[in-house]
């Protein structure tokens, strides 16, 4: 079925999100692809807090 994704909605300070897509720039020249501020968020939310082992198990078997 692929991976199906929610949307959130969330309210940051504009500096804070001015910053977030300067940093998104750099790291796009940097990794030589495009990158946004919301992938920066999501690469970081799962690296803080990542998906135990189980549920990823899960997650594959319920594609099947």
């Amino acid at each position: 079925m692929g991976n199906l994704s929610k949307s959130v909605s969330v309210r940051f300070d504009p500096k804070v999100l001015n910053h977030l897509k300067t940093v998104a720039r750099r790291e796009s020249a940097i990794r030589d692809e495009d990158l946004t501020w919301s992938d920066l968020i999501r690469e970081s939310v799962l690296q803080v807090y990542p998906m135990p082992k189980e549920d990823e198990d899960s997650d594959q078997n319920n594609e099947a």
